[in-house]
């Protein structure tokens, strides 16, 4: 997992080069530009795999948020608007509820692990990579309004 501000993220793309291009993605898309849901990335180097969802919500509370992973692609997680906690966990210390679907590329958990939880604010990212398990969505205090980017970078 990696936390920080989007004017940092030139230090990450040495990870893979995924993550190259899905930071590029957030510096130079245009919001107001975004459909809600999916929007493809491409360009001049484009792969065909990566996209981005583009999404508003409300936080939820901490019992009704889910533990997910994904296998085919890493998540770059950026807070366009509003503020959510985010709850990371290591893979032995959660159980399976519903098994991986590869159609969907996420399997969902139960359990408490023995993770932490990170806030993300307006501007902020995190990147999970398939074995950070990660639990989106969850209030910081009252619950609240989110516009959030996840940009998926393929990396299998």
């Amino acid at each position: 997992m990696i936390f920080d501000k989007l004017k940092n993220a030139n230090k990450y793309g040495l990870l893979f080069e995924g993550l190259i291009r899905g930071f590029k993605f957030l510096r130079e898309v245009d919001i107001s530009n975004l459909n809600p849901g999916r929007n493809e990335i491409s360009g001049e180097d484009d792969h065909g795999d990566d996209f981005a969802n583009f999404d508003t919500y409300t936080t939820k509370d901490h019992a009704d948020a889910r533990w997910e992973s994904h296998q085919q692609y890493a998540d770059i997680q950026y807070i366009v608007k509003g503020t959510e906690r985010i709850g990371v966990s290591r893979h032995e210390d959660v159980q399976i509820e519903e098994v991986y679907d590869p159609d969907r590329d996420i399997a969902f958990y139960t359990g408490l692990g023995s993770g932490t939880e990170i806030t993300l604010n307006e501007g902020d990212f995190a990147v999970f990579m398939p074995w950070d398990v990660h639990k989106p969505c969850i209030a910081v205090g009252d619950k609240g309004e989110v516009q959030k980017i996840v940009v998926k970078v393929r990396v299998r």
